[in-house]
């Protein structure tokens, strides 16, 4: 790896049953390749987040929680940076609120799940 952190010591591959698809860990952004980001989980094992997956500034040495999207057959971990799609929408809505004096057609979280829904006014 391409930085001043020794990460030889974790393992490149993984048991089945250690991780399970979604499950949240705590990374460390090890590096920066051509597929993407490679990042140490639990201080444990290597994992790589996918560039295309990839929707913001990171740093090497930067530490944040991330979720396990698979462990491939090969034994390597696929991360992601942000929860499954079903938590992400779920977790949004607490977050976002209708306009002032507009009251929602529908409920609230199918506004967020399908964005062709118009809040208010006439159809």
């Amino acid at each position: 790896m391409s930085n001043n952190y020794n990460y030889e010591y974790l393992d490149d591959t993984v048991e089945e049953g250690v991780f399970t698809p979604w499950q949240e860990v705590d990374i460390e952004i090890c590096c920066f390749t051509d597929l993407g980001i490679k990042v140490a989980i639990n201080d444990e094992y290597i994992g790589l987040v996918y560039e295309n997956q990839v929707y913001g500034y990171y740093e090497e040495g930067q530490r944040l929680k991330a979720y396990i999207k698979c462990v491939r057959e090969d034994g390597r971990i696929d991360v992601s940076l942000q929860p499954s799609q079903g938590r992400h929408v779920y977790q949004t809505t607490d977050k976002v609120t209708p306009p002032a004096g507009c009251q929602p057609r529908v409920p609230f979280v199918a506004e967020v799940m399908y964005r062709d829904v118009p809040w208010c006014g006439t159809p």
